[in-house]
């Protein structure tokens, strides 16, 4: 979301469209916390911080669920063989590289990458929604889903772990909330060795049963 404030804040209309499209031509790319596949004979492999492939922004876009990068930062492809016998796949916590972007920007504006920095060095007013970082200028995970109901379908079936926007979607809690909730013991976070939190998918159903009890 911060990725398509940032693209909107320059007057560039319908930006969620343009940043999909344009990762689905290879000219914006795309990283993934976690990247799971699952192939025709029932193989699966796992990647931690890959870029997420051309090809996977061509399926959403075929098959009309791009909205789902923008809900939760975590999108899922079923098996298709359109596409080379392509796999499933779940993609979780999307990021953009910067200085893709900033050239989006810059050719949508017709306005040349060099001037444009040059421009914004003499004191032009910067995107509100913008920030100053080397490789990565958004982190769609770290925004809450704009749901308004509890979904437990954000965990998908037989999860033993559930991500921080996961847990959120599932519990309708915000960020703070959660993390109030882990000090309390209420849900159990799982060290994994990644920078992103982890949290038992078992707490988190015993903590949904009590709050419906």
């Amino acid at each position: 979301m911060k990725a398509a404030q940032v693209v909107e804040a320059a007057g560039i209309e319908d930006a969620q469209t343009i940043i999909a499209d344009f990762a689905a031509a290879g000219l914006v790319k795309a990283y993934a916390l976690a990247i799971e596949t699952i192939d025709a004979t029932g193989n699966s492999a796992s990647f931690r911080g890959a870029t997420v492939p051309v090809d996977f922004w061509q399926r959403l876009i075929l098959d009309s669920i791009v909205a789902d990068v923008w809900v939760s930062g975590t999108f899922r492809l079923a098996g298709s063989e359109l596409i080379g016998g392509a796999p499933a796949a779940v993609v979780t916590g999307i990021t953009f590289n910067a200085k893709h972007i900033e050239w989006l920007i810059a050719h949508h504006e017709g306005t040349p990458i060099a001037r444009r920095r040059k421009r914004k060095a003499k004191g032009a007013p910067k995107p509100a929604a913008a920030r100053p970082v080397d490789e990565v200028v958004v982190d769609v995970a770290d925004v809450r889903p704009l749901r308004r109901k509890a979904d437990p379908a954000a965990i998908p079936p037989g999860a033993l772990l559930a991500s921080m926007e996961q847990t959120m979607q599932a519990l309708n809690k915000s960020r703070g909330t959660i993390y109030n909730l882990i000090e309390q013991g209420k849900l159990t976070r799982k060290e994994t060795g990644l920078r992103s939190v982890s949290i038992e998918v078992a707490s988190i159903r015993a903590f949904a049963g009590q709050i419906q009890n």
